[in-house]
């Protein structure tokens, strides 16, 4: 099909060589803090979203929890 398609009745395919992906190195003390922002950040969201829920908005009376999912 690929040789009607450019009109070459002599086109071969070939296998091209895989390319290994270029090794990526760190400082393990950037990795340390990486791993402790992620952390920090999970517990962060998790108490947010459950005090979040209990705060009313004032200007509508409802919840904020409420707003947020409402759009």
């Amino acid at each position: 099909m690929a040789r009607k398609l450019v009109g070459d009745p002599n086109l071969e395919l070939v296998e091209m060589p895989a390319v290994k992906p270029p090794e990526v190195h760190m400082d393990p003390s950037l990795i340390e803090q990486y791993e402790h922002e992620i952390v920090v950040s999970y517990i962060t969201i998790k108490f947010l979203s459950r005090s979040l829920h209990k705060l009313h908005s004032p200007m509508m009376g409802m919840k904020i929890y409420e707003v947020a999912h409402s759009f």
